[in-house]
């Protein structure tokens, strides 16, 4: 049906119709198609070959579908239109009539409009200038799309409907072109398109009587008030003068030097101050000081406004006081448009708009005390108090043991006594262990029967200050079995330590991380020198065994005692054997002289095995056998 030709007044009956020869083009139309994953439809697709079917009407020619000189050399089957034409808009100024009924001064009104043609797509947009104050809606009157035509064709404009002198018609609105801009002119001159005389705006009654409105430069009567106003309003709309100023009140108590901003907007005479809040003033945290409003120039009871004297743009200047509600306001600065409005309005030199330089007052910063210790709790737990509002747990320090990159999680443990106690606290033991993570101490009384005394933890684990500093603390390696120290006024008298604080105390001295149980520690005249552990250089001798049993003895003999009275007394059930621990204890309880090096001499001397324990006889005899000293 659609490749013949045939006369509508015969009947579609076989013999009346005849084939086009002319045809060429039998292709079938894109109909089917998938959009977003969806099956549609498209019912506008003409018929065989293009032609459409019944009840169709014809697709309209879009500008793409043309050859112009701006595409010369490149075909429309290679670059398509959208990228021919791209970014290339016709900008036509045109006017439309709108009917005005509200009034009797005018009939209508005269709206200017550009009008914008986009060549990529053959979509238009209206767009109207904004003017102040119209008090009707301008900007985009007919957003950019195809427009189509109003003869029921179905087609839509296209630039060949666009001409200087036509009338174009978007939904009712018919707009009449007068001009255009050099683009189009030179667009339409390579299109070999004839353009039309350029026309003229027709006259606008309202804008006839807005100027006639205007009151004459020269204008003898007097002024009307309101008209003045509005006219200031009008011309001042949205210019505000800024300045800096202070205000000194530092000779009243609890004074300031505070700053402000002050405003004054031409529009209507009216001064606003706002103060300059800067962190942690101490003020409210409202920065309006005085709100807008026509500020007095003496302030007496209420003002009237038909008789009072209002301050003036012309009073201000860089340097003047101005007074605020009685309150004394310098001003010392003023922003760049400031400064250009009175040099054009009152003509101020440069040195009037020079600004002043305030002095800097030297504030004096408050020293925080910080209140002494009261012994309760740690003293870094005590101190958070003081330094913040909600405390937080103090961070702990600590070590690391350097050789290994470890936190050192080793203790030192010593058995202790009062040095100098009473009779109800001779039999009081104490065990005080010192942690070298983070250097602190741990108080802890072993249980003792029929004592009265409630055993347990004696203080809680925490740095301790040496006695008369307020900043050196009691560190681990400063415990020594045989010393006396002060642990928050109690003086403890070290008894002993356990056998991995006294090995690791030598260790430490000697240079290497840890002597293991079993090493040899001593050296004997006339014996083979033993294995010992590696030492620095520059490190003493190991102890004589025999110099120190001839300490022990010089030290019984001052005593006025004998080995075998420390033996006894020191002996597990008269078995012979004298525990280790044991004979640390009664030696420092009998002030004889037991650092550590001769606590681990005589240890792996006696009792080379590690036992524990070491023969009584054995012990009696080498100090009956040294030579005191």
């Amino acid at each position: 049906m659609s490749n013949s030709l045939r006369n509508p007044a015969l009947p579609f009956l076989p013999g009346f119709t005849l084939s086009d020869p002319t045809r060429t083009n039998f292709a079938k139309s894109h109909t089917f198609d998938v959009r977003n994953g969806v099956a549609v439809f498209d019912g506008s697709a003409p018929g065989i070959g293009g032609s459409p079917l019944p009840g169709q009407r014809p697709r309209s020619t879009r500008t793409q579908g043309r050859s112009f000189a701006s595409t010369v050399g490149v075909s429309d089957e290679s670059l398509p239109s959208f990228i021919a034409f791209d970014r290339k808009v016709l900008r036509f100024f045109a006017y439309f009539q709108e009917g005005v009924v509200e009034t009797r001064y005018e009939a209508y009104r005269v709206r200017r409009v550009k009008i914008y043609y986009y060549l990529e797509d053959d979509s238009i947009q209206v767009n109207e200038s904004r003017d102040d104050n119209s008090g009707i809606p301008q900007g985009v009157l007919l957003k950019r799309h195809q427009v189509p035509k109003t003869d029921d064709s179905g087609a839509h404009y296209t630039f060949d409907d666009l001409n200087l002198g036509t009338e174009v018609t978007f939904y009712g609105i018919t707009y009449r072109i007068v001009d255009c801009d050099e683009f189009t002119k030179n667009f339409f001159q390579r299109a070999n398109v004839a353009l039309g005389p350029v026309g003229e705006y027709p006259v606008d009654p309202h804008a006839i009587r807005q100027a006639e409105s205007r009151p004459h430069p020269r204008q003898t009567v007097a002024p009307n008030p309101e008209k003045l106003a509005l006219r200031q309003f009008l011309r001042n709309d949205r210019q505000v003068l800024r300045f800096f100023a202070v205000w000194d009140d530092r000779e009243q108590p609890y004074g300031d030097l505070r700053q402000f901003v002050l405003h004054y907007f031409l529009s209507d005479d009216t001064i606003e101050v706002r103060e300059v809040l800067s962190p942690n003033a101490g003020y409210g945290s409202f920065s309006v000081f005085a709100r807008r409003q026509r500020l007095p120039r003496q302030l007496q009871g209420l003002p009237d406004p038909r008789t009072c004297d209002y301050v003036r743009d012309n009073e201000l200047a860089i340097g003047h006081t101005l007074t605020v509600f009685n309150r004394p306001f310098l001003l010392y600065d003023a922003d760049g448009f400031t400064k250009q409005y009175y040099r054009e309005r009152y003509g101020r030199t440069e040195a009037e708009l020079t600004p002043l330089t305030l002095p800097r007052e030297s504030k004096v910063v408050p020293v925080r005390e910080i209140p002494p210790y009261q012994g309760i709790g740690s003293e870094e737990d005590s101190l958070a108090s003081v330094t913040q509002l909600v405390p937080k747990p103090p961070k702990r320090h600590i070590s690391i043991r350097p050789e290994l990159g470890i936190a050192d999680e080793r203790i030192f443990r010593f058995q202790a006594r009062f040095a100098e106690p009473g009779p109800e606290d001779s039999d009081r033991r104490f065990i005080i262990s010192a942690f070298l993570a983070d250097e602190t101490l741990a108080v802890f009384e072993p249980p003792l029967r029929n004592s009265g005394v409630i055993s347990g933890k004696f203080m809680e684990r925490r740095r301790v200050k040496r006695a008369g500093s307020d900043t050196e603390y009691i560190k681990p390696w400063d415990l020594h079995v045989g010393e006396v120290i002060n642990i928050s006024g109690h003086r403890f008298l070290l008894l002993e330590a356990d056998d991995y604080t006294y090995r690791s105390q030598l260790a430490a001295k000697r240079g290497c991380d840890f002597i293991p149980p079993g090493s040899a520690l001593i050296t004997v005249p006339g014996a083979a020198q033993q294995e010992a552990p590696v030492r620095r250089p520059g490190q003493p001798s190991v102890v004589d065994v025999q110099k120190a049993l001839g300490q022990i003895k010089g030290a019984l003999a001052q005593a006025g005692t004998e080995a075998a009275d420390i033996v006894r007394q020191c002996e597990t059930e008269g078995s012979g054997q004298v525990p280790v621990t044991a004979l640390r204890r009664c030696l420092v309880e009998w002030g004889l002289p037991m650092t550590e090096e001769i606590a681990l001499a005589l240890m792996d001397e006696f009792d080379p095995v590690g036992t524990g324990s070491l023969s009584g006889q054995a012990f009696i005899s080498a100090i009956d056998q040294a030579s005191p000293l």
